[in-house]
Protein backbone atom coordinates (compact mmCIF):
# COMPACT_ATOMS: atom_id res chain seq x y z
CA UNK A 1 0.00 0.00 0.00
CA UNK A 2 1.64 3.55 -0.82
CA UNK A 3 1.80 6.13 1.63
CA UNK A 4 -1.10 8.01 -0.05
CA UNK A 5 -3.79 5.61 0.46
CA UNK A 6 -1.98 4.71 4.08
CA UNK A 7 -2.93 8.29 4.61
CA UNK A 8 -6.44 8.78 3.38
CA UNK A 9 -7.01 5.37 5.55
CA UNK A 10 -5.69 7.20 8.29
CA UNK A 11 -7.90 9.61 7.77
CA UNK A 12 -11.24 7.86 7.16
CA UNK A 13 -10.34 5.87 10.64
CA UNK A 14 -9.81 8.71 12.49
CA UNK A 15 -13.08 10.85 10.99
CA UNK A 16 -15.22 7.96 11.89
CA UNK A 17 -14.32 7.87 15.36
CA UNK A 18 -14.37 11.69 15.73
CA UNK A 19 -17.84 11.52 13.87
CA UNK A 20 -19.14 8.98 16.43
CA UNK A 21 -17.99 10.55 19.59
CA UNK A 22 -19.45 14.03 18.66
CA UNK A 23 -22.98 12.38 17.73
CA UNK A 24 -22.75 10.45 21.14
CA UNK A 25 -22.17 13.67 22.75
CA UNK A 26 -24.63 15.47 21.18
CA UNK A 27 -27.68 12.55 21.53
CA UNK A 28 -26.46 12.46 25.12
CA UNK A 29 -26.81 16.23 25.43
CA UNK A 30 -30.06 16.64 23.60
CA UNK A 31 -32.36 13.65 23.85
CA UNK A 32 -33.56 12.88 26.93
CA UNK A 33 -32.32 9.94 29.65
CA UNK A 34 -33.75 7.51 30.89
CA UNK A 35 -34.73 7.40 34.24
CA UNK A 36 -32.88 5.81 36.82
CA UNK A 37 -34.47 4.68 40.47
CA UNK A 38 -32.95 5.37 43.11
CA UNK A 39 -33.20 2.45 46.21
CA UNK A 40 -35.24 4.07 48.81
CA UNK A 41 -34.96 2.52 52.44
CA UNK A 42 -37.71 0.49 53.66
CA UNK A 43 -38.63 1.03 57.52
CA UNK A 44 -39.98 -1.88 59.63
CA UNK A 45 -42.93 -0.39 60.37
CA UNK A 46 -43.97 0.78 57.07
CA UNK A 47 -43.28 -3.01 55.80
CA UNK A 48 -46.04 -4.78 58.60
CA UNK A 49 -49.67 -4.15 57.18
CA UNK A 50 -52.11 -2.70 59.51
CA UNK A 51 -54.81 -5.36 60.98
CA UNK A 52 -57.63 -5.10 58.89
CA UNK A 53 -60.16 -2.71 59.81
CA UNK A 54 -63.83 -2.51 59.04
CA UNK A 55 -64.61 -0.27 56.00
CA UNK A 56 -66.26 2.80 57.21
CA UNK A 57 -68.42 5.30 55.58
CA UNK A 58 -66.65 7.24 52.98
CA UNK A 59 -66.45 10.42 53.59
CA UNK A 60 -69.01 11.62 50.58
CA UNK A 61 -71.73 10.91 53.41
CA UNK A 62 -72.65 7.27 52.26
CA UNK A 63 -75.72 6.09 54.94
CA UNK A 64 -74.92 2.94 56.95
CA UNK A 65 -77.72 1.28 54.44
CA UNK A 66 -76.36 2.70 51.79
CA UNK A 67 -72.49 1.10 52.48
CA UNK A 68 -74.51 -2.14 53.47
CA UNK A 69 -76.13 -2.41 50.10
CA UNK A 70 -72.97 -1.35 48.04
CA UNK A 71 -70.59 -3.95 50.42
CA UNK A 72 -72.96 -6.41 49.35
CA UNK A 73 -73.17 -5.34 45.70
CA UNK A 74 -69.53 -5.86 45.63
CA UNK A 75 -69.60 -9.30 47.14
CA UNK A 76 -72.02 -10.36 44.73
CA UNK A 77 -69.84 -9.49 42.22
CA UNK A 78 -66.95 -10.86 43.42
CA UNK A 79 -68.58 -14.19 43.90
CA UNK A 80 -69.14 -14.74 40.29
CA UNK A 81 -66.38 -16.05 38.17
CA UNK A 82 -65.94 -14.13 35.43
CA UNK A 83 -66.33 -10.67 37.51
CA UNK A 84 -69.28 -7.81 36.79
CA UNK A 85 -71.26 -7.71 33.65
CA UNK A 86 -70.82 -4.78 31.85
CA UNK A 87 -73.71 -5.20 29.62
CA UNK A 88 -76.16 -5.98 32.59
CA UNK A 89 -79.01 -4.21 32.98
CA UNK A 90 -79.36 -2.69 29.38
CA UNK A 91 -81.41 -3.41 26.44
CA UNK A 92 -80.70 -4.96 23.42
CA UNK A 93 -79.70 -2.50 20.65
CA UNK A 94 -79.48 -3.20 16.84
CA UNK A 95 -75.75 -3.73 16.32
CA UNK A 96 -73.54 -2.93 12.95
CA UNK A 97 -73.86 -6.28 11.78
CA UNK A 98 -76.99 -5.83 10.65
CA UNK A 99 -78.92 -7.64 13.91
CA UNK A 100 -81.71 -5.70 14.57
CA UNK A 101 -84.68 -6.09 17.63
CA UNK A 102 -88.06 -7.86 16.13
CA UNK A 103 -89.81 -4.23 16.44
CA UNK A 104 -87.33 -2.57 14.08
CA UNK A 105 -87.32 -5.81 11.06
CA UNK A 106 -91.80 -5.33 11.40
CA UNK A 107 -90.70 -1.51 10.54
CA UNK A 108 -88.41 -2.29 7.96
CA UNK A 109 -90.65 -4.52 6.11
CA UNK A 110 -92.88 -1.91 5.18
CA UNK A 111 -90.11 -0.28 3.51
CA UNK A 112 -90.07 -0.46 -0.62
CA UNK A 113 -87.74 -2.54 -1.58
CA UNK A 114 -84.66 -0.98 -2.38
CA UNK A 115 -83.30 -0.70 -6.14
CA UNK A 116 -80.40 -2.68 -7.14
CA UNK A 117 -77.47 -0.58 -7.95
CA UNK A 118 -73.57 -0.66 -9.35
CA UNK A 119 -72.42 1.65 -8.16
CA UNK A 120 -69.29 2.28 -9.95
CA UNK A 121 -67.53 5.20 -8.41
CA UNK A 122 -67.96 8.43 -6.20
CA UNK A 123 -66.24 12.10 -7.36
CA UNK A 124 -65.88 15.96 -6.18
CA UNK A 125 -65.12 19.11 -7.40
CA UNK A 126 -65.01 21.34 -4.35
CA UNK A 127 -68.47 20.65 -3.14
CA UNK A 128 -69.81 19.25 -6.62
CA UNK A 129 -70.14 15.74 -5.59
CA UNK A 130 -71.31 13.14 -8.52
CA UNK A 131 -71.90 9.58 -8.31
CA UNK A 132 -72.07 6.91 -11.34
CA UNK A 133 -74.44 4.08 -10.96
CA UNK A 134 -75.20 1.96 -13.45
CA UNK A 135 -72.88 4.03 -15.65
CA UNK A 136 -74.95 6.70 -15.58
CA UNK A 137 -73.80 9.87 -13.54
CA UNK A 138 -75.84 11.38 -10.80
CA UNK A 139 -75.88 14.59 -8.73
CA UNK A 140 -77.32 15.90 -5.67
CA UNK A 141 -81.21 16.31 -6.34
CA UNK A 142 -81.44 14.41 -9.36
CA UNK A 143 -84.03 11.31 -9.78
CA UNK A 144 -83.21 8.13 -10.72
CA UNK A 145 -85.63 5.99 -12.69
CA UNK A 146 -88.81 4.42 -9.85
CA UNK A 147 -89.21 7.56 -7.96
CA UNK A 148 -85.69 7.51 -5.60
CA UNK A 149 -84.21 10.50 -5.41
CA UNK A 150 -80.23 11.84 -4.61
CA UNK A 151 -80.38 13.27 -1.01
CA UNK A 152 -76.58 13.33 -0.53
CA UNK A 153 -73.23 12.11 -1.64
CA UNK A 154 -70.41 11.55 0.28
CA UNK A 155 -66.49 9.95 -0.22
CA UNK A 156 -67.72 6.33 0.31
CA UNK A 157 -71.89 6.46 0.70
CA UNK A 158 -74.22 7.74 -1.67
CA UNK A 159 -78.20 8.04 0.22
CA UNK A 160 -81.59 7.78 -1.90
CA UNK A 161 -84.94 8.93 -0.52
CA UNK A 162 -87.95 7.31 -1.67
CA UNK A 163 -91.39 7.36 0.20
CA UNK A 164 -90.32 8.54 3.16
CA UNK A 165 -87.12 6.04 3.77
CA UNK A 166 -83.48 6.86 3.44
CA UNK A 167 -81.78 4.39 1.73
CA UNK A 168 -77.88 4.43 2.56
CA UNK A 169 -75.47 2.71 -0.36
CA UNK A 170 -72.17 2.08 0.88
CA UNK A 171 -69.00 1.74 -1.68
CA UNK A 172 -68.43 -2.43 -1.71
CA UNK A 173 -71.49 -3.44 -0.39
CA UNK A 174 -74.09 -4.88 -2.39
CA UNK A 175 -76.98 -4.17 0.22
CA UNK A 176 -78.40 -0.73 1.48
CA UNK A 177 -79.04 0.46 5.33
CA UNK A 178 -82.53 1.10 5.10
CA UNK A 179 -83.89 3.90 7.82
CA UNK A 180 -87.32 5.58 8.30
CA UNK A 181 -87.05 9.66 7.70
CA UNK A 182 -88.67 11.22 10.75
CA UNK A 183 -91.35 13.61 9.23
CA UNK A 184 -91.05 12.61 5.73
CA UNK A 185 -93.18 12.43 3.25
CA UNK A 186 -95.25 9.50 2.11
CA UNK A 187 -95.14 10.27 -1.81
CA UNK A 188 -92.30 12.31 -3.15
CA UNK A 189 -93.58 14.45 -6.13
Amino acid sequence: MDKRKKRVLTVLVLGSVVLVWRVYAISVKYLPSSAVAQPQPISVEAAVAPPAAPPAAPARGLSPEALARRLELQANVAERAWGRDPFEGLEAAPTANGATTPQRDVELAKAPPAPALDIVGVSALDDDWIVVVNGIVYRVGDAMPAGFVVRRITRNTMTLEFKGWAYVYSLGKPEPTIARIEGGDEEIP
